[in-house]
């Protein structure tokens, strides 16, 4: 009888394992032995000692969204800033462990002077060890009559009847043309999917349109052209984040975080253009192949995320297993670098326990983080620790010195606190784990550096206040419980509900657990979410 080796059937229908727990499963079967474990959901092979997992194909494909800066606008009279460059597109192949650096491009600079041309918009770029850097080429500036400026869309004509910039091919199109005297009007800016519009008569040009793109899981606009300067009906900004132009008003900015153009004022020698939208970075994959850090994460749907860039930062590339956040015992996890949590007047709670509700005006805008400046800012839970073994983890920046009370995590209890995150007067950690038991450290963080600090205790009152990775023990002693009278709650930004302390801090990540973190999970904590901050 004929035996098959080596061989690969291609067929259509089905094969139908044997299946089971993995209890269940022989113990010792033939070599080459096939079967589905039911307890871990894949497929193994028995090699005649053990039995093995079967990989699965897995695609390690990231899409990638690049958009540059847009550009700026003139002052006075002048075009619409031409959109920043948009490319679109895959990095193929990517190996667990690789990393990207990622540069956001600023907008382009406007113009207050009459006769003042528009900046060009900034690039936007990702480099890495595996790959030849990628390049999104900022927006042109908007004209006021001479000059020409090229960019990823071009930035449009001026008032003299100048033509508008060229865009660059595969980026971005070419800004519209300006209108002679006496109409003093100006061309649209480029956009990604279109030409700016040439100014008629007494209206300025619309900006073209960007182009759109489901990279988020949602359908959106980018990199849209400014208006064009009007001296009648409105010059609007193309899809995409490009600014409207009105007659006898400030060119509009274009939007953040789409590339989009600013948009020409409308006429009158002492007024102002729009400034261009920063650009963005967006990276998509397949959860079920790898797992990624850095970047705000967001839900696609259909098993795959995303990681928006706003700012510069690093992309890092690991495997579904890597950057995870031990969960055990964890009861809340509040992260501003996360779609699902982050929010302006509700900071959500990963873990669906706890979410944060604002007090005062502490800022989230488009970074990874909240901002906390002035007293009276802080988040509130519903929160009340109680007895036992935990753990509280921040990871804050300082952003002022002198004085007291800096972003202060966690709670009061009576007259007697237990928090973290303070940095007294002489510029020292300052804490307390309960029963007023704490005060002044040794140890000083520097001023607008990322940190992460945990205090924590077990069961026995052993307590240790760690900075970073575990290897620096700020404080620690024994017999003491972070303890609770079981009225208060927990706060980030206070302790107390009200908020009055001095807050010049920001932070972007709190954990609370009821556990005791060892420094090895301290170490592992700080690991996986440490791409943001350091």
């Amino acid at each position: 009888m004929a035996t098959l080796k080596n061989t690969i059937i291609n067929d259509t229908g089905y094969l139908q394992l044997p299946s089971g727990t993995t209890a269940q499963r022989p113990i010792s079967p033939s070599a080459g032995y096939t079967r589905w474990n039911t307890t871990e959901g894949y497929m193994e092979v028995y090699d005649g000692t053990d039995w093995k997992e079967v990989p699965t194909a897995s695609s390690n494909e990231i899409e990638y969204l690049l958009v540059a800066g847009g550009g700026g606008s003139g002052g006075g009279t002048a075009g619409g800033g031409g959109a920043g460059g948009l490319l679109s597109s895959s990095l193929a192949s990517v190996e667990s462990g690789s990393s990207f650096t990622v540069t956001v491009g600023a907008g382009g600079i406007n113009s207050t002077v009459d006769g003042g041309n528009g900046g060009n918009g900034s690039d936007s770029t990702i480099s890495g060890a595996t790959i030849s850097t990628i390049t999104a080429i900022g927006g042109g500036g908007g004209t006021h009559g001479g000059l020409t400026f090229d960019g990823g869309s071009g930035g449009g004509g001026g008032y003299t009847g100048t033509v508008g910039g060229s865009g660059t091919i595969g980026q971005g199109n070419d800004g519209g043309r300006g209108q002679a005297p006496p109409y003093y009007t100006c061309g649209g800016g480029g956009g990604a999917g279109e030409n700016g519009a040439d100014a008629i008569l007494n209206d300025g040009g619309n900006g073209g349109d960007g182009l759109q793109s489901n990279i988020t899981g949602t359908s959106t606009y980018y990199a849209g052209g400014g208006g064009g300067g009007t001296n009648g009906n409105i010059a609007t900004g193309g899809a995409g984040g490009g600014g409207d132009s009105v007659n006898e008003a400030n060119g509009e900015n274009g939007e953040p975080n789409t590339g989009g153009g600013g948009a020409g004022p409308g006429t009158n020698s002492i007024l102002d253009g729009g400034s261009g939208g920063s650009g963005v970075a967006i990276f998509a994959y397949d959860s079920g192949s790898l797992n990624c850090a850095g970047g705000i994460v967001g839900d696609v749907g259909n098993g795959r995320k995303y990681h928006q860039f706003n700012i510069s930062g690093d992309f890092k590339v690991g495997s579904p297993s890597d950057f995870q956040v031990d969960t055990t015992n964890l009861e809340g996890w509040w992260d501003a670098g996360d779609y699902s949590s982050r929010g302006d007047t509700t900071w959500v709670d990963k873990m669906g326990n706890y979410n944060l509700t604002k007090g005062g005006s502490p800022t989230l805008g488009n970074n990874p983080y909240y901002t906390f400046t002035a007293n009276g800012e802080y988040y509130n839970t519903s929160l009340t620790p109680i007895n036992g073994a935990k753990a509280m983890v921040l990871w804050i920046k300082y952003t002022g010195s002198g004085g007291d009370g800096y972003s202060l995590t966690g709670w009061q209890e009576g007259t007697s606190y237990c928090y973290l995150g303070r940095q007294d007067s002489n510029g020292r950690y300052y804490y307390y784990i309960g029963n007023s038991t704490g005060g002044e450290a040794a140890t000083s963080p520097t001023l607008n550096t990322w940190y992460m600090l945990t205090l924590t205790n077990n069961s026995s009152g052993n307590f240790e206040f760690y900075e970073n990775d575990g290897s620096t023990v700020i404080a620690s002693g024994t017999g003491i419980n972070m303890g609770s009278n079981g009225t208060s709650r927990f706060n980030i930004g206070s302790v107390n509900n009200t908020g009055g302390h001095r807050n010049h801090a920001q932070i972007g990540m709190c954990f609370y657990y009821t556990k005791y973190l060892t420094a090895s999970d301290v170490s592992t904590l700080y690991n996986a979410t440490k791409t943001n901050f350091v």
